[in-house]
Parts: C-alpha cells; sequence; structure tokens
C-alpha cells in the first residue's frame, strides 16, 4: 500500500522510565514486517461494570517500532526526499503527534542526516569551492497569528504579507548562508531552542507553536521544507491552562486540521492527475481546490500543497503508554485518512474485541493497589491468548500485505 502521493510512517517511541515508575503500561504493538500498528484499548462495557479490550489496527506502508534505529528512520522517511530537493524539487515532510510522542526529537534526527546527505552532493561541494552559497536556511514558528523568526536571538516579528496571487509571504525572515554540515546542524538547533514551550502534564517542554525549517538550495534550485507540527493535547492535559492557554490550544488543533484538509486534498489532486496520465488524458479531470486558506501555517505552505513536482511525506509520532490511547488513535486516524484512496474515511483496517472475566480484573486491581508488577503480568498473562489468536488471524492477511508493498 505504498502511496507516492503522500508518503505516511508511523514511529512508537520507547516507553519512559518515569512512565513505568508510574506504574503505566504499554498499550500499543508494532509489527514492522507488515506495517501495522495495533493499539490495545481497555474500556468498560454499558453497565460500567464489565470490561473489555479493544484492538484496533491500522496498516501502513512502513512503521517502526520502538527498538528501530534513527539510521533507520532516516532512511526510509528522509533521505528519498532529500535526493528529491537536491534534483531541483520541494520536498516537504510533516511532523504530526501528541505532545511527548518524540516529533521534535525525530525531525532533529532526519535534520542532522540530511545535512551530511545535502553537503555531500557534487552540485553543493561545486557551489562550495566556487565560494558560493550551496545552502541558505530559514527557520521561524507560527503561533496563532503571530510568526517569529528563530534565527534572530531577539525572535522578531515577521510580517505576513499577501501577494497579488493571493499567496502568504513571509517577510523579513532572516535568511543565512551556511557552508558546513555542522554549521547547518548548528544553527538548526540554536533555533529550536528559541521556540516557545511551556510545561504540562504530559512534557515539561511542550512546543506550543508550529515550527518551519526551510533549507533552500540555490545550487540546484530545490528546497527541502521540515514542519514540526505543535503537540496536540486531551482536554485533562489543558485543565491547569489558563484562558489564554486555552485559547492557544484552540487555535493549534484548528490549525492542525488545516494542514490536514490540505494534505488530504493534495492528494486527491495528485492521484487525478496519475488517473488522467494513464488514461492518456481522455477523461475530464475534475478541478481539485486545496483549501490553503483555512490557517496561518497552511497559507505560508501554499507552495508545498500547489507546486508541480512537489513531494510530500507524514511521519507520525505515538507514545506507547495506555494513558495516551485517545491520542494514539488520533493520530493513526489522522494518517490513515491521509493513506484512503478516497480520502473519506479514517475507520481503522481492523478491530477485534475480547471480553475480560470480572474475576480476573478483580484481581488484577487489587493487585495493582499493592504495587505491583504482579498485576500487571497477571493481565498480560491473560490477554495472551486472545492477542495470540488475533496474530495468527491476521498472519496470512499481514503477510499478502507485505508481499503487495513489496
Amino acid at each position: 500500500r505504498k502511496n507516492q502521493v503522500c508518503q505516511v510512517f508511523v514511529r512508537l517511541r520507547p516507553m519512559f522510565e518515569k512512565e513505568n515508575q508510574q506504574g503505566e503500561f504499554e498499550s500499543v504493538s508494532t509489527f514492522q514486517e507488515w506495517g501495522e500498528v495495533i493499539v490495545h484499548s481497555c474500556l468498560f462495557q454499558a453497565d460500567l461494570v464489565r470490561m473489555y479490550v479493544q484492538h484496533s489496527g491500522f496498516c501502513f506502508p512502513r512503521t517502526f517500532g520502538p527498538e528501530a534505529s534513527n539510521e533507520d528512520v532516516y532512511a526510509e522517511c528522509g533521505s528519498s526526499l532529500v535526493a528529491h530537493a537536491l534534483s531541483g524539487q520541494l520536498s516537504t515532510i510533516f511532523m504530526f503527534g501528541q505532545t511527548g510522542s518524540g516529533k521534535t526529537y525525530t525531525m532533529n534526527t532526519i535534520i542532522d542526516m540530511a545535512a551530511a546527505e545535502i553537503f555531500g552532493s557534487e552540485s553543493v561541494a561545486s557551489a562550495a569551492d566556487r565560494a558560493e552559497a550551496g545552502v541558505r536556511l530559514r527557520v521561524f514558528e507560527i503561533k496563532g497569528n503571530k510568526c517569529v523568526d528563530l534565527m534572530s536571538r531577539a525572535r522578531s516579528e515577521l510580517k505576513l504579507l499577501e501577494s497579488e496571487d493571493g499567496r502568504t509571504n513571509v517577510v523579513g525572515a532572516q535568511e543565512t548562508p551556511v557552508s558546513s554540515v555542522e554549521d547547518l546542524q548548528r544553527a538548526v538547533h540554536e533555533a529550536f531552542a528559541r521556540r516557545a514551550t511551556a510545561s504540562h502534564g504530559r512534557n515539561e517542554e511542550s512546543s506550543r507553536s508550529h515550527c518551519i525549517c526551510i533549507v533552500e538550495l540555490p545550487a540546484v534550485k530545490g528546497s527541502l521544507v521540515l514542519v514540526d507540527c505543535a503537540g496536540t493535547e486531551r482536554r485533562q492535559d489543558t485543565d491547569q491552562h489558563s484562558a489564554e492557554r486555552t485559547k492557544e490550544s484552540a487555535e493549534i488543533n484548528s490549525s492542525l486540521h488545516a494542514l490536514k484538509e490540505c494534505i488530504r486534498y493534495r492528494a486527491k489532486e495528485q492521484r487525478q492527475a496519475l488517473q488522467a496520465t494513464k488514461s492518456g488524458g481522455d477523461e475530464e479531470r475534475k478541478q481539485v481546490h486545496v483549501p490553503y486558506r483555512g490557517s496561518y501555517l497552511t497559507r505560508v505552505l501554499a507552495e508545498s500543497f500547489t507546486r508541480a513536482g512537489s513531494r510530500l511525506a507524514a511521519i507520525g509520532t505515538v507514545a506507547p503508554s495506555a494513558t495516551d490511547v485517545e491520542h494514539t488513535l488520533s493520530t493513526l486516524r489522522t494518517l490513515q485518512l491521509l493513506m484512503n484512496e478516497t480520502g473519506s474515511t479514517d475507520a481503522p483496517n481492523f478491530d477485534q474485541r475480547v471480553d475480560l472475566d470480572p474475576k480476573l480484573v478483580q484481581l488484577w486491581t487489587a493487585r495493582m493497589k499493592k504495587g505491583g508488577s504482579e498485576g500487571e503480568a497477571s493481565l498480560r498473562s491473560a490477554n495472551s491468548t486472545p492477542c495470540g489468536s488475533h496474530r495468527r488471524i491476521r498472519s496470512d492477511a499481514g503477510r499478502a500485505d507485505a508481499d503487495e508493498r513489496t
């Protein structure tokens, strides 16, 4: 199920030591060979007494478990888009996920490895030999209706002006020439350090803005754009927020919705163009409007959705803890929507419900109250049979899907 229009990837981070100490446990499984992510949600039935486990499975072209290395992630997610930018085109990588799921960590990894690949290319190297600027960098953040230059130590505010063709341009952003891998990495990390953050229940340094990093390649007339989206939050994560912070969270979620819609409609537009090419252009193409005016974020990134030959990739990062199941499902449903051929459904690829024995739940609760790992082990042992059955049921379909992707 590899989608050439918008490449979609999922990365599951490992459990934090803090989460283990708080008694939380993993509720997400990944099967990298099949591209599957399975979320195990423990829910109450209608009587609010009996419980059951809902196994929701999502299939993607590529998934990465906690044991996946940064090199593996970059080879699959970033390398081809960097090569596309070095060929004179526009590549854009979006990072989705809840706060604390590893978005910024993954983006830093991609930037560090992309820097080495960019300066290792012949075109950029030859420009450096001629004392020309082979790479130029701009980094800024969008927070609500404000845009701030992160390359400036003073965090100067930038103006967003509309041109005659209706596009929004960022005016006054500092563009810094970089001449080496180390210069690019250092400049990006310093810019990220100036980003707006705040503390809440899930992350002590949660990003409160969308960060856009634009690497211009004048030597080849290409561009690489990396967008680290602000983390989504649940209602309970914002209980202690002020009115201003609550409004800020609403603006973040609204801009993320607009971004998802732009990616979805761009994918739909390119699918129609591909079908028209295969049919020889005989069929009449329907005009697809990409709604990039929905937020300041999408207006700034309008070229990524409208430029011919541009490529998009979306990387969703998810947390393994049972506490984060709600957000994990939300992230996976968003990516599923981007993957769907019609863009009209975000339903899981499969669901399985397993009822829990009330006596077992009582036993597990009693043991957990005593502190312990014994209770968690008991519940996992009880679920081993249905989960094992689930894996056997999915094995044939998973292998078939893997063969199709190959």
